[in-house]
This record gives structure tokens, sequence and C-alpha cells, in this order.
């Protein structure tokens, strides 16, 4: 990596650090790991200065940098509702697809009260 004059071995080990300390770094297309600007500038100030990069963790700049543990409670609702939303669809195909009508008794389901697009005009 150019902004930190290393090798590629080395810059695989100061991501593996990166990743130990905390810091979230999302994959890139390329099958490694994005370092964002703000980050990989002061990795390479400590990297200059001599320091080791625990000492990044306090940096307030960089906390947004931090992976955050989800919160329970909202992944909760969250889920709750997409299992009502799976709950509504079901149940109107089951409705709209009923084994003892007959075939010329389909109707189409009714898409608007449910919270989903109409998967017939696309998303």
């Amino acid at each position: 990596m150019s902004t930190w004059g290393l090798s590629d071995r080395s810059v695989r080990k100061v991501l593996g650090e990166l990743a130990a300390l905390g810091f979230d770094l999302e994959p890139d297309d390329y099958g490694t790991r994005r370092v964002p600007e703000p980050l990989a500038l002061s990795v390479a100030a400590y990297r200059r200065d001599g320091k080791p990069l625990a000492g990044l963790v306090s940096e307030p700049d960089l906390k947004r940098y931090l992976a955050r543990d989800p919160d329970p409670l909202a992944t909760v609702i969250e889920l709750q509702t997409e299992v009502h939303i799976l709950r509504e669809v079901v149940g109107e195909l089951c409705r709209a697809m009923q084994l003892d009508a007959s075939p010329l008794a389909y109707r189409a389901p009714d898409w608007r009260g449910l919270a989903v697009p109409d998967p017939r005009r696309g998303l």
C-alpha cells in the first residue's frame, strides 16, 4: 500500500491488527479490506512516529470507524416487522390459491394492504 510504504504481507498484518482492535474494515471488490482514508493516514502517522497502533482506538476522530455492537432491541423490532410482513404475504397468497376452489375461482392477491411492493410492477 503506497500510503504506508509496506509490502503486501506487512499490509495484511496491519489490517489484521486493525481488525483485532475493533475497526470495521469493509471488504472491497478485490477480496481485500477497504480502509477509510482518515484511518489509513493515522496508521501512517503512528507507524512513522513508532507508536503502537493500539493508540488509534482512543483517537476521537477515529471512533466512527470502530465496529459497533448491534442493538439487540432494534434487531428484534426489525425482525418482528419482517416476520409480520411475511405472515401477511403468505396469508394473502393462501387465500388467493385455496386448494378447494376451482381453477376459475382464482383471484390475484390484493397487494395494496400489504407493506410490500406489488411484485407484478417490479421494485
